[in-house]
């Protein structure tokens, strides 16, 4: 009782404690295995894990619970999504994929199935698959917030892979869309009144090109 109560404690605690609450958790169900605590230990471990960014092993700690009841479920599907960000920005583009894959499979929260979607386009796009990205970003719009940051960048994103494959108009309607909901004045705006420019300028619309 006294270990388990100390792990507990250090969780609350929070901040710079995580990682010795995690050591006393996990120490605590190699000790009790039977313990009726055991699963209450094992939540606070995920949960401890989750804050403190250890996706892997939070994740890895969820898919070893038997049952899982909705809210691990609901837990698995957000911890996948955020190891899946962590690894795509460490660039291994195949375990990002894996894990926004999962999350996607679940549909115990509507927001991490979509923004699953959306990373795995950025993913196709940096594979140089335009094709695939696209069905990717499409299947994100029509479940992104409208005016969302992501939903903006989806369609900037579009943009590109009707720009890549030629298809000229068609890039040219989605980077006027960005144009017309984003009117942040950055380098991705920049970009796409470019691109924009671009397009007339193969249609041999001159006039709207250089405006």
């Amino acid at each position: 009782d006294a270990l388990f109560n100390y792990g507990k404690l250090l969780y609350e605690q929070g901040g710079g404690h995580f990682n010795e609450a995690i050591n006393v958790l996990k120490r605590y169900m190699a000790l009790y295995p039977s313990s009726a605590r055991f699963s209450d230990a094992r939540k606070l471990l995920i949960a401890a894990y989750y804050n403190s960014h250890n996706y892997a092993d939070a994740y890895d700690a969820l898919k070893s619970m038997p049952n899982p009841d909705g809210d691990a479920l609901l837990a698995l599907q957000k911890i996948a999504y955020f190891n899946g960000l962590q690894s795509y920005s460490q660039g291994e583009l195949d375990t990002a994929e894996a894990s926004f894959q999962e999350s996607l499979s679940s549909s115990s929260n509507a927001k991490y199935s979509a923004l699953a979607s959306f990373w795995l386009g950025e993913i196709a796009y940096a594979r140089g698959d335009s094709r695939s990205a696209l069905q990717r970003y499409r299947n994100f719009l029509t479940r992104a917030p409208r005016g969302s940051e992501e939903a903006l960048m989806a369609q900037y994103n579009v943009g590109y892979c009707h720009f890549n494959n030629e298809e000229l108009e068609d890039a040219g309607e989605a980077f006027l869309k960005f144009l017309n909901s984003r009117s942040r004045r950055d380098s991705f705006r920049a970009d796409a009144l470019n691109r924009v420019g671009d397009v007339h300028y193969s249609s041999r619309r001159f006039d709207a090109a250089i405006k």
